[in-house]
């Protein structure tokens, strides 16, 4: 399917949902609204403008996409001059850093805060696995690793691994605290290999953080489904050609895409174990009231 027929689908789908939002006075956010032009950087977003209760989110401050490493001179130069980046968090293991470093960015810090760094080493020795997220010009070899039970459970266990890996939870205490600290009026990118999965909870967090209601938090996530709509589309193709795309359409989104089912599963997860996202943000990412508040007076303004 051609990518612009693809996204404009899903860009309708949306629109549609805020029509039906509206209605019933709630804020949906608008994909075309959040989109950054950052060439070379796939899947570059913003979160300024975002409505929060009565306030907003600043613009221009709070940036999430890929990784950096094919950045153009010119997306270079617009982090540099544009937002005034301050700040690089780079969620990816060290073998995906390594074989891919972000371009330098001047006056930036670029700080490496890896998330699933044990898991991905572990399947950097398992050929399926990585032929799974590598291999791109093969879909009907794709969708036959799919239907595999051990790739499924593997898959389906990513978000639970983000969120509750105690060394996942202090790089996003250690992100959280790079955002407290950040000089005002400076812009901050955060970022994993496709700026979906991992980067993804890292928004979820910093939304939650200021005070963002869940339908907001899911509706930034499933984002990421626009922007590689046409990778999906490839894969569900395929997976349709054999009558099997809605037994695997979860799968092929938390490959290529991410999946808003098993990202509220684990958001329904975080809440039964610590009541609500805010408590799991201060018990287990360590944020505390005053640093909550210092997130809101740099992010927040009045709408």
């Amino acid at each position: 399917m051609n990518k612009k027929i693809t996204t404009s689908v899903l860009s309708a789908i949306i629109l549609l949902a805020s029509c039906a939002n509206a209605s019933q006075g709630e804020y949906t956010p608008q994909y075309e609204e959040q989109v950054i032009e950052l060439p070379g950087v796939s899947n570059a977003r913003q979160l300024g403008g975002y409505i929060i209760g009565d306030k907003k989110i600043r613009m221009d401050l709070l940036l999430r996409s890929g990784n950096l490493a094919k950045a153009s001179d010119e997306a270079v130069a617009t982090l540099h001059d544009t937002y005034k980046l301050a700040l690089v968090a780079d969620f990816r293991s060290s073998m995906e850093r390594g074989k891919a470093p972000d371009r330098d960015v001047e006056g930036a810090t670029n700080v490496w805060l890896p998330v699933l760094e044990k898991i991905i080493s572990r399947e950097s020795a398992t050929s399926d696995m990585v032929s799974l997220h590598s291999i791109k010009d093969n879909p009907s070899y794709t969708v036959s690793l799919l239907h595999r039970q051990d790739i499924q459970d593997a898959l389906s266990a990513t978000y639970d691994d983000i969120v509750f890996d105690e060394d996942c939870q202090q790089s996003y205490a250690a992100f959280l605290d790079s955002l407290v600290a950040l000089p005002k009026d400076r812009a901050a990118l955060w970022h994993c290999a496709h700026g979906k999965d991992r980067c993804g909870w890292g928004t979820a967090f910093i939304l939650a953080a200021l005070g963002a209601d869940r339908s907001l938090i899911v509706d930034d996530f499933a984002m990421s489904n626009i922007s590689y709509s046409q990778d999906i589309e490839v894969i569900a193709a395929a997976a349709r050609a054999e009558g099997s795309e809605d037994e695997l359409i979860e799968y092929i989104h938390l490959l290529r895409g991410v999946s808003v089912t098993f990202f509220e599963k684990t958001l329904d997860e975080i809440d039964a174990r610590y009541g609500s996202i805010e408590n799991f943000l201060e018990q287990e990412l360590d944020l505390t009231v005053d640093e909550k508040r210092i997130l809101r007076d740099k992010f927040l303004e009045d709408e």
